[in-house]
């Protein structure tokens, strides 16, 4: 693989020229044509044993240069990417240029990381919540184990057992069954048993039942332990996402409509794959939902430009300040990417983008 020219264009787009000899050109065309040899059918052979020159002769020279294009491209392009450098933010648009007995040269046009020019960023303020827990957030925290703890009890009353009642129903215009859609019918109903919901005591023994204390008391500083701690990482957010919006503000970036669309790709593969690890194929989901992949890609472009503006902001403050990211704080982010999205390690380390 030999880069031929390096050539910047506007909006940061670099136009490469990569060259794959002779040699490897060939060994690549020798391997398509033994590849596809077995579906070609050549009169006078068995299927698989015609020469490659008679298939060559019926059909072009050329007939296995797109296999082996196909073949040799996506490493030459990634080596020439890491040879020059190149911070790549987009799907590459390939065009061969010239392929035959002399080799192959072929023109990768890609996007990549813009300059950022970033303005004020540091003694940035913003109001950050100030975190208070009622008695009646605690009595909220306590709703969901007094529920599971409830049960349901036959009771007495004016609806009891046995009575018959009529339900008048009159069916909207736009219902579903047209035989139905704007009728009125009756439902007649019957009441088999009458149920209500039984509240639990909410004392020390309903504490042990529901939970790992020995007294309601322990139990509800827990849940405002715990409630405390993910309205302050929520107020945290809250802040560092209103000081970084005053980053984004300030910094001075063209952004690549082809860096948005990349993202706008991974959000839209993200979202297929946590749909599809829940067992419901991603086409199934849209016919279900009435979407389509355009309608999906629309109402993820808006969160792909918020993102590429907070990843450029922070890459520029990052390079700005020196900052360096230890293997172990890489290696967690790694893992927390790849839990949230139901990916394997490795798919989630090769999809980052690589380090100088």
């Amino acid at each position: 693989m030999n880069v031929k020219s390096v050539e910047k264009q506007e909006k940061s787009a670099v136009q490469l020229v990569i060259e794959i000899g002779g040699e490897e050109f060939e060994a690549a065309v020798q391997k398509a044509y033994l590849k596809q040899r077995n579906k070609i059918n050549v009169p006078g052979f068995r299927k698989g044993k015609a020469p490659r020159k008679i298939i060559e002769g019926m059909f072009g020279s050329g007939v296995f240069y797109e296999d082996a294009i196909n073949e040799l491209y996506p490493k030459a392009y990634a080596d020439a990417v890491e040879q020059e450098k190149l911070d790549v933010v987009s799907w590459p648009n390939v065009e061969v240029l010239e392929a035959g007995k002399d080799g192959l040269t072929f023109k990768a046009t890609v996007t990549v990381r813009p300059e950022v020019k970033l303005g004020e960023y540091k003694g940035l303020t913003a109001e950050k919540e100030e975190v208070k827990i009622t008695d009646e957030d605690i009595d909220n925290e306590l709703k969901p184990y007094i529920n599971r703890a409830s049960r349901m009890v036959t009771v007495e009353r004016e609806a009891k057992a046995g009575d018959e009642k009529d339900v008048n129903v009159t069916f909207p215009e736009d219902y579903h069954a047209e035989d139905l859609a704007g009728a009125p019918v009756v439902f007649k109903v019957k009441v088999h048993e009458v149920k209500e919901k039984q509240l639990p005591t909410v004392d020390d023994e309903f504490a042990k039942d529901v939970s790992e204390f020995d007294t309601l008391e322990a139990f509800k500083k827990d849940l405002a332990d715990k409630l405390t701690e993910r309205r302050e990482a929520q107020a945290k957010r809250a802040f560092e996402a209103a000081i970084m919006e005053q980053v984004m503000d300030n910094m001075e970036v063209e952004i690549p409509d082809a860096m948005v669309a990349y993202e706008t790709d991974q959000m839209v593969e993200d979202m297929a794959r946590r749909i599809q690890a829940q067992g419901i194929p991603f086409e199934q989901y849209m016919a279900m939902t009435g979407m389509t992949i355009d309608i999906v890609r629309s109402q993820a472009a808006a969160a792909a430009m918020e993102r590429v503006r907070r990843d450029l902001a922070l890459g520029a403050v990052v390079a700005a300040e020196n900052i360096e990211i230890s293997d172990e704080d890489l290696e967690a982010e790694y893992k927390r990417l790849a839990d949230e999205y139901h990916m394997e390690l490795d798919q989630v380390k090769a999809a980052a983008p690589a380090e100088d």
